[in-house]
């Protein structure tokens, strides 16, 4: 079960939980940004950080396309692959603000 709501209902959550257990290759999932430190406003995206051994692009290019084109979720999704950050500032706001999301796989 999810503990942060990050501004999605349950129900949202519950969704998006789904949707990226059928993602055998993401290991972990944090959400970073204005939802994780609770300053999002009603159309704020939802900043994503994906991690795995076997991740690559296409795996965040599908994601990214199924949640953002393929779903009814009133939000954009911005998901990145934490493997492929190269800027230290991006790194160090993921790790002081980054709320990981519990996948139940």
């Amino acid at each position: 079960m999810m503990e942060a709501d990050f501004g999605l209902t349950s129900a949202e959550l519950e969704e998006l939980n789904s949707i990226i257990q059928s993602f055998h290759e993401i290991e972990s999932v944090m959400i970073f940004g204005s939802r994780a430190k609770g300053t999002y406003k009603p159309g704020s995206d939802v900043d994503m950080v994906i991690s795995g051994d076997k991740l690559d692009h296409s795996v965040v290019t599908r994601l990214s396309n199924l949640l953002n084109e393929e779903t009814t979720f009133p939000y954009f999704f911005d998901i990145l692959d934490l493997n492929t950050i190269k800027s230290e500032e991006m790194l160090a706001h993921i790790a002081q603000h980054g709320r990981k999301i519990e996948l139940n796989k």
